[in-house]
């Protein structure tokens, strides 16, 4: 038996007859409709505003809560994307993917490298590996412009220092 929004059809006022034996009335009973709504963070994320909430009908409002996700993760949304009008019981889990950084390598258009000059999708802890470069002709490779870590640390971007070649 179809209900209408908010109202949960719980059968009828008595058991109705197998058998038609005549005129018979039956009475539909209704209960108000009783949903629950959460959002459920798992261990990767914490929240300050409601996750559950329950005694709800059709109709009724909700606020989907802001996400803080643990250092080295970012909030990318809920599994489904969330109804703030209860049409329904509903969960939503939280998904989470981890941070990632990108180490530039910039030659300064004046050498070459066989090696990876962009290393990115990197998380913190991963291991740097540091190009070999050749300098073009006329340029002498001098280094970097900066003391470059054994692992990552963050976005980066290192530059290569040349000087002018002067043979002697």
């Amino acid at each position: 038996m179809p209900a209408n929004a908010g109202w949960v059809f719980d059968g009828w006022d008595k058991v109705p007859s197998l058998t038609v034996k005549g005129s018979a009335s039956y009475t539909a009973r209704y209960t108000a409709a009783n949903y629950r709504v959460e959002f459920v963070l798992g261990q990767f994320g914490t929240s300050s505003d409601t996750l559950v909430f329950t005694g709800l009908a059709a109709g009724d409002s909700i606020t989907v809560p802001d996400v803080i996700p643990i250092e080295g993760l970012t909030f990318q949304g809920w599994d489904t994307i969330p109804v703030t009008t209860v049409s329904g019981s509903a969960t939503y889990t939280a998904q989470y993917a981890p941070v990632t950084y990108t180490i530039t390598f910039n030659l300064d258009g004046k050498g070459t490298s066989e090696d990876t000059l962009e290393l990115t999708g990197l998380a913190i802890g991963d291991p740097i590996n540091i190009p070999n470069v050749t300098a073009n002709p006329g340029w002498r490779f001098m280094g970097w412009d900066g003391a470059i870590p054994d692992t990552v640390e963050g976005n980066a971007t290192f530059t290569a220092l040349f000087d002018v070649f002067r043979p002697k």
